[in-house]
């Protein structure tokens, strides 16, 4: 299966596109582009177009064109030209219905050969035939994943895709032949025994119905006895949870819960009183200020109360020298006295007798308010109350300890709710253990009945099946079965042949690609892991120039010898597989240095088969100039303006 040419529309970056591959002048095809320019896109849409994708909504999200989705193009197909057994085919695999509100894009699939014409499954069939679909991960390489052959688990994973390659075309043709015999040689028996082979198949299917029913019913047997165990152990345990349970027990526990209970309260007071004593602090520290205040307001109301005495006599004077000023003397009565005297000491005014009260009665509020204040005392301070809270917390710990000890050695607190709750519970089991054991020997009589009805079906099968003919024909399939178990035989021992093979020739090939200085001295050859336990696998070991094997577990390969080994076992492996396909090749010296590399191009222009090889610019030099005599079509990947790829053909001349 030669690849000739291959169409993209609307398939990831590339809007229309195609490549033609036909060029006879070398069997190796270049498609170079820089990272993020669609080779792998590329990759991808050969592999969609031979198997398809993985559904319609990957179709629509990851391979419908970004801008074509937006515009809703309807159109989208990866067509594939090429030539298999000197014909031409053309696979074409397109999207025939497009979903836009459910984001979905379904899938057709075409084949044309001639004037014939396959579709759908026949034609995925054709492809299958050509290459599974489970072993195109050998012929379509991707640098960066071959490099997991060399992983234990993958080596020992593969080995059946590998021997699926190496099938022997005469296994297979002999397998034919004895399909053929079967089909064609005793056709006639079988036609004359049609009717009674028939019934006797009928008979086989209803014991078969039969021996399935009363297998399921074991089944359920078994899951009933292990319910009647579980159920068993539950009711020994909730019995023995109920006598370990005492009242002694629990009483201690209520008794520690109740101090619990009052050294918590003792702490939440005393958390109160701190609280409180932070409040007070700032007026104790002030205590003697306070003292000091309050002294001197004393002192300043004793002055007042003077001041108020002093000014109400002046009053009462002023009022007496006005009177005298009338006429009459208000002390003596006579009209004959000098007012001038009455009113002596009363010129000096001072405050009057109202404001000098207001301010006896501010000081006096004053003076009430600092003896309101309470008197801090040693017992208020803060850190005399945290010492008690800390006590406090201690001992409620303790006692807290103590009574998780007694839960924990009788099992658990217990309330008389909790009592009743268990009574119940195993009152439940009981009653359940009751109904499992019906339902068991429900099932066991059940079971009885089936065995009566096999028991009469096999009567009937063996009268039907007691003929010379049919007993002949059985004869007849044994035979064929035990040539079938013999090829079977043959196949085995033909891989083993075909796997030392193949490590001779991923030796050799190894020796070819691996040119680097580096890699020369320190290895002779590659090799399969050599495991008595775990015979005829397929993981990878790197051997040493002196004989002994790297421990690729504990100390793991580089990238690079990584590549070069997985490279010579994917070749190795190709030269003897019996499906030939062009090999597609993606990042092919990304992880290799510049001797490595020219040493792979050398190699790949030593082979026959088609090889396209998806690399950069500088990949593509690394590979060197021997490789480029070789090659049959250069392209190169281009982005376009509206940020679209197109693979356009490079004039090497």
């Amino acid at each position: 299966m030669e690849i000739k040419n291959v169409e993209l529309r609307n398939f990831r970056p590339y809007k229309d596109t195609s490549v033609d591959l036909s060029g006879d002048s070398g069997h190796i095809h270049i498609i170079e582009g820089p990272q993020g320019a669609g080779k792998t896109s590329f990759h991808r849409a050969v592999q969609w177009a031979l198997f398809g994708g993985t559904g319609p909504t990957s179709n629509y999200k990851t391979n419908y064109n970004d801008d074509a989705r937006e515009k809703q193009t309807e159109e989208m197909y990866v067509e594939i030209k090429f030539m298999d057994s000197g014909t031409a085919h053309t696979l074409r695999r397109e999207i025939s219905r497009f979903n836009h509100s459910q984001k979905s894009a379904h899938e057709t699939l075409r084949l044309f050969a001639g004037d014939e014409e396959l579709n759908g499954s026949e034609a995925q069939d054709f492809i299958h035939q050509r290459i599974p679909e489970d072993l195109k991960d050998f012929f379509f390489l991707d640098g960066e994943k071959i490099q997991d052959l060399v992983d234990d688990d993958v080596g020992r994973e593969v080995k059946s895709e590998i021997e699926k390659v190496l099938k022997h075309t005469a296994i297979l043709n002999a397998q034919d032949d004895l399909q053929t015999l079967l089909e064609d040689r005793y056709k006639s028996n079988l036609e004359t025994l049609e009717t009674e082979y028939d019934e006797r198949k009928d008979l086989l299917s209803d014991i078969e119905d039969l021996q399935q029913e009363k297998s399921e019913l074991r089944e359920a047997v078994g899951e009933l006895d292990d319910k009647e165990s579980e159920l068993e152990s539950d009711l020994d345990e909730a019995r023995e949870l109920l006598e370990e349970r005492n009242e002694e027990a629990m009483s201690e526990i209520d008794d520690l819960e109740t101090q619990i209970q009052n050294i918590s309260g003792d702490i939440i007071d005393r958390s109160n009183d701190l609280k409180s004593s932070w409040t007070k602090l700032p007026l104790g520290i002030l205590q003697e200020e306070i003292v000091d205040l309050t002294e001197e307001l004393e002192a300043e109301r004793k002055a007042l109360q003077s001041d108020l005495d002093g000014a109400r006599r002046h009053e009462i004077i002023s009022e007496l020298a006005e009177e005298a000023i009338d006429g009459k003397c208000p002390v003596c009565g006579s009209t004959d006295c000098d007012p001038s005297d009455i009113s002596v000491g009363a010129d000096n005014e001072g405050p009057e007798s109202e404001e000098i009260q207001r301010r006896i009665v501010d000081c006096s509020d004053r003076i009430q308010k600092l003896k309101d204040i309470p008197e801090y005392t040693e017992d208020e301070i803060p850190s005399s109350i945290e010492e008690d809270l800390i006590d406090l917390r201690s001992d409620r710990d303790d006692l807290v300890s103590e009574r998780d000890d007694l839960i924990e050695e009788y099992g658990g607190e217990i309330t008389e709710s909790e009592k009743g709750q268990i009574q119940d519970s195993i009152e439940n089991i009981e009653n359940n253990l009751e109904s499992v054991r019906g339902d068991i020997e429900d099932k066991k009589e059940e079971i009885k009945e089936i065995e009566r009805k096999i028991d009469n079906k096999k009567r009937e099968k063996s009268e039907k099946s007691g003929s010379s003919e049919i007993e002949e024909l059985e004869e007849k399939i044994d035979v064929v079965e035990d040539v079938v178990s013999k090829l079977t035989g043959v196949r085995e021992a033909h891989i083993k042949q075909k796997r030392d093979k193949i490590r001779t020739e991923m030796s050799s090939v190894f020796e070819m690609v691996s040119q680097s200085e580096f890699i020369r001295e320190r290895y002779d050859r590659i090799d399969f892991k050599e495991d008595p336990d775990e015979n005829e696998q397929y993981v990878l070991q790197l051997v040493k120039q002196d004989g002994s094997r790297k421990d690729m577990n504990n100390h793991p390969p580089s990238a690079g010898e990584t590549q070069l080994a997985a490279l010579s076992f994917i070749f190795g492996l190709n030269k003897y597989a019996r499906y030939s396909t062009t090999i597609l090749f993606d990042t092919v010296a990304g992880r290799l240095d510049l001797e490595n590399s020219r040493a792979q191009g050398e190699f790949f222009a030593s082979l026959d088969d088609p090889l396209i090889l998806l690399v950069t610019d500088a990949e593509y030099q690394q590979l060197g100039e021997q490789m480029r005599e070789h090659v049959g079509s250069h392209h190169r990947i281009e982005l376009r303006d509206d940020m679209s790829s197109e693979i356009v053909e490079v004039n090497n001349q």
